[in-house]
């Protein structure tokens, strides 16, 4: 391929943004996990705080979380919600399968699979 430039990850400078990175499902399944096993690298940002907004598939409720999967034009992401106090509990309680949420959270990496 003709004008094709590489650049490697490891010798750019990271940023750390304040506040969340709104990113694609695309996105954050391709984010790439840091040395150091604490945050991902996207777009050469620094991040494990992102936002997402897609629809719900797939719903599952137990006693101490509540798991779905998330949609975008781009892909799919799997989330899990735990649940801690009555005020979250009626939040994520209240999302339907076939709805569009925005969601907040921390981008995590489980044996391969981000979440």
């Amino acid at each position: 391929m003709q004008g094709l430039k590489v650049e490697n990850i490891q010798s750019k400078r990271i940023v750390r943004p304040v506040g969340l990175l709104p990113l694609t499902v695309k996105q954050a399944n391709q984010a790439l996990q840091h040395p150091s096993g604490n945050t991902f690298i996207v777009d050469g940002v620094d991040t494990n705080i992102v936002t997402l907004v897609g629809m719900v598939t797939g719903k599952e409720e137990n006693t101490i979380d509540v798991s779905f999967s998330l949609d975008d034009p781009t892909g799919r992401i799997d989330v899990k919600c735990w649940l801690k106090g009555a005020h979250a509990c009626e939040e994520i309680l209240s999302i339907q399968d076939g709805k569009y949420v925005r969601i907040h959270g921390r981008l995590k990496g489980i044996r391969g699979n981000k979440s």
